[in-house]
This record gives C-alpha cells, sequence and structure tokens, in this order.
C-alpha cells in the first residue's frame, strides 16, 4: 500500500513517501503484520513475512500479487525451506483477484491513513508505532462486515490447527544463498 509522506530524515526539508507490507489471513481477516518502510523492496518484504511466521505459524500457501519484489527467487526460497505448499499469483491484469486485500487497502487509507493526516506522526518510527496500535486495538477487535466475527476472535478459533516452525529453521531459510 503506497502510503502519507513523512519527513526524510536523510534529507531535511524534503519528504519520502511510505509503504505498506502487510499480510492477512484469509480465513480470519486478521493483520498477521504490518510495518510501514520508505522502500517497498524484498528486506521490507522479508521482514514482515518474518514476523508473520514467527507470530502466526506457517500458512498452507502464500497469494502474492505479480511484482517482481513477490516473484523474486529467494521469496520463493523461503515459502519451499519453511514447507508452504504453493505461492499463488494474482492473474495478471485481473486485480479482481485481491478483492480482499484491496477493500483491506481502502479500510487501511480511510481509517488509518486519514488519521496519520491529521496527527503529529513524523517519523516512520511513529508510523509503525501507530499501526501497530491500530491494528490491534481497532481492526483486529471490531467485526468484520463479511465473517460476523472479530479478526482476531475467528483467528483464535481456529488456533489447533496451526503449526508453527522452529526458529532456527526460519533463520536458515531467510539466508541468502
Amino acid at each position: 500500500l503506497v502510503g502519507p509522506w513523512l519527513p526524510d530524515p536523510e534529507q531535511p526539508g524534503k519528504g519520502r513517501r511510505a509503504y505498506l507490507y502487510a499480510f492477512m489471513d484469509d480465513h480470519s481477516r486478521l493483520i498477521l503484520h504490518g510495518r510501514w518502510s520508505f522502500k517497498g523492496d524484498l528486506p521490507a518484504l522479508e521482514l514482515v513475512f518474518r514476523r508473520c511466521l514467527q507470530k502466526y505459524g506457517i500458512p498452507r500457501r502464500v497469494y502474492y500479487d505479480n511484482g517482481a519484489t513477490y516473484r523474486s527467487g529467494h521469496m520463493r526460497q523461503i515459502v519451499a525451506e519453511i514447507g508452504i505448499h504453493g505461492i499463488v499469483f494474482t492473474q495478471r491484469f485481473r486485480p479482481m483477484g485481491h478483492g480482499k486485500i484491496e477493500a483491506l487497502n481502502r479500510l487501511i487509507r480511510s481509517a488509518f491513513v486519514a488519521e496519520v493526516a491529521a496527527s503529529k506522526i513524523r517519523t516512520l518510527d511513529a508510523l509503525n508505532e501507530a499501526f501497530v496500535a491500530w491494528m490491534d486495538r481497532e481492526y483486529s477487535n471490531r467485526v468484520h462486515g463479511e465473517t460476523g466475527e472479530a479478526p482476531r476472535e475467528r483467528w483464535r478459533s481456529g488456533i489447533a490447527n496451526v503449526k508453527y516452525a522452529d526458529e532456527d529453521k526460519i533463520q536458515l531459510a531467510f539466508l541468502w544463498k
């Protein structure tokens, strides 16, 4: 998600766009982890994916956009080494396949980014801190229109099916080879 402009810490007087990588659980609609950065690059995506695995376990599959970052050989390697059975990519020129993600992006823009614009948030750290608070307090606990349940409660109801990876296995999977 393309986000708000913040003062650039490396170039005083200039602004820099923040970008969000976030992963959402398809069943519960819970945002597993999200993080804003100044670059929409592979290290930023890897960090968010790693935190998702550590906090919420191994998904059966991942569904990605067609961007080069998602299609990188390193992301394929990570998924394979963790034991996730398959990457599904959005069909080219069919953004409709991303409906749930687009709905989440619209909500983040209208409910979170709009608040940020009216706030005194001026650093990436403050933006990330505010996003985690919004995710945990607002988004995760409000009843979702489609599922009829709060995302956190819906995710917890299936916790018996969650498999976690050993931290050593996660560390090895994320090493560059």
